[in-house]
């Protein structure tokens, strides 16, 4: 059951996952941010700009996802794009019901509008473009970041998107705009953006000609956040979130080269 905001209980739950984060803390136009750089040449010439969910920049999940990326030879920027008012790590395990999710998310998200939310999305594209070291951009959203990803990817401010279980989109009105290429990872039982609702998405892009690709998960509590607050001790959510990280690095060394 979702809210009329299209966010669930899952969008607010999860498993916090271990290890220690090796990048750094900059600030990019002005924004606070974590960044990993890749260890063999330091290179900003594949930019992954990654848009987290209602937990923020400051989540160790999201941190090591950046380190992932840039193990992988990207230079991984996760900005603090809720303007230092992330949703805190122990609310994780807060939200059992819709009921939960209104009590601990209505209030914030008449915060988080579009405009708050692409202020420092902007300021950090806005920068990285005005870096001569920095190549091609792409962005990856999860969850309430999903919904960036779709949005910039209707621009020329990044030249590829995935977007992972994004929450809040409305199909067909979020699709159309669309022009750069897009990868989605969908959970099959997903509530807020199913299979069927993939599907329709993929029917838009194909009939506008956007290079796009879906790819839907499933297996044993995989669901709305699997690739990024999964319970890694569980063999299918560990596959599933693994699954999903190569998919975003496969996309983005095609379309960012």
């Amino acid at each position: 059951m979702t809210m009329s905001s299209g966010m669930c209980p899952q969008c607010v739950s999860g498993f916090l996952h271990e290890g220690t984060p090796s990048g750094s803390i900059v600030k990019i136009g002005g924004i606070d941010a974590y960044v990993a750089t890749p260890k063999d040449d330091n290179s900003k010439s594949k930019t992954i700009v990654l848009l987290p969910d209602v937990f923020g920049w400051e989540l160790n999940n999201a941190r090591l996802l950046a380190d992932d990326y840039a193990r992988a030879g990207f230079y991984a920027v996760l900005p603090d794009i809720l303007n230092g008012d992330s949703l805190p790590a122990d609310y994780l395990d807060s939200a059992k019901s819709t009921e939960d999710v209104y009590r601990l998310v209505g209030p914030w998200l008449q915060k988080h509008g579009d405009a708050v939310t692409e202020a420092p999305i902007d300021a950090v594209l806005a920068a990285l473009h005005a870096d001569s070291n920095v190549g091609k951009i792409g962005a990856v959203g999860f969850c309430f970041g999903g919904l960036y990803a779709l949005k910039y990817a209707a621009t020329d401010k990044i030249s590829a998107a995935v977007a992972a279980h994004p929450s809040r989109i409305q199909v067909p009105d979020h699709i159309l705009p669309i022009r750069q290429p897009i990868s989605f990872a969908v959970a099959r039982t997903d509530v807020i953006y199913d299979e069927t609702k993939a599907k329709e998405a993929d029917e838009v892009l194909k009939k506008n000609g956007v290079e796009h690709e879906t790819k839907i998960y499933d297996g044993e509590g995989v669901g709305h956040g699997f690739a990024v607050r999964g319970d890694l001790s569980v063999e299918s959510l560990r596959k599933a979130k693994e699954e999903a990280t190569v998919q975003t690095l496969a996309w983005f060394k095609k379309h960012l080269a």
